[in-house]
C-alpha cells in the first residue's frame, strides 16, 4: 500500500525532473543550432564581399565551417624576391582590406608562405625571414593605411612548409585567415 504509493510518488517526481531537464536540453540545442546556422550564414557573406574584392588573377577567396580564407598570389604583392608591397599590391589590400576593417568578431591572421626555392642571402637569410617580413609588412598595410584594427591582426610566416600545391607558384603567397 502506502510504500508503493510513496515510491510511485518520488518516480513520477524523478520523471518530472527528466522531462524538465530534457525540455531545458532541448531548447539550449534549438539555441546553439540558430546560433550556428547564423554564423555559417554571416560567414558566407563575409566570404561573397571578399570575393567581389579579389579577382581570379590575384588569389582565391574559400570558406570551410565558418573559417575564410584569402589566398593572394605573391606576385600581385610583391616584387619578386622583394617583400615590399608594390603599387597593385596596395590596391589590392585597400579593397580587401574595406571588407576585413567592418568585422568585429574574428581573429585576421596574415600567413606569408614561399616556395622551397632558395632565397638571395645578401637579402634574407632564409624563406623564413622573406615569408615573416611579407606578413609584417601586409599586417602594417592594413593597420596604418587601411585601418584595420591592430588588436584584430597578427603576423606569420611559414616559409616553404604549408605547401597547397605541387605548383610553386600556388605556394608564394599571402594567405588572410579569419578565425
Amino acid at each position: 500500500g502506502a510504500a508503493v504509493e510513496q515510491q510511485l510518488e518520488g518516480l513520477r517526481a524523478q520523471l518530472a525532473a527528466v522531462v524538465a531537464e530534457r525540455d531545458r536540453l532541448a531548447s539550449q540545442l534549438a539555441e546553439a543550432e540558430g546560433r550556428l546556422r547564423s554564423e555559417a550564414a554571416e560567414a558566407d557573406q563575409l566570404a561573397s564581399q571578399l570575393r567581389g574584392q579579389v579577382t581570379s588573377g590575384e588569389g582565391e577567396v574559400s570558406s570551410q565551417r565558418g573559417r575564410i580564407s584569402v589566398n593572394l598570389l605573391d606576385k600581385i604583392l610583391f616584387p619578386s624576391g622583394s617583400a615590399a608591397l608594390s603599387p597593385g599590391g596596395k590596391q589590392v589590400l585597400n579593397r580587401v582590406g574595406k571588407v576585413l576593417k567592418e568585422i568585429r568578431n574574428k581573429q585576421i591572421i596574415v600567413g606569408g608562405h614561399t616556395d622551397d626555392v632558395a632565397t638571395r642571402p645578401e637579402m634574407f637569410p632564409t624563406n623564413w625571414e622573406l615569408s615573416a617580413l611579407r606578413a609584417v609588412n601586409v599586417v602594417r598595410y592594413l593597420q596604418e593605411s587601411v585601418r584595420v584594427d591592430a588588436r584584430r591582426l597578427t603576423a606569420a610566416g611559414y616559409s616553404q612548409f604549408h605547401p597547397i600545391s605541387k605548383n610553386r607558384a600556388r605556394n608564394r603567397r599571402i594567405e588572410i585567415l579569419l578565425l
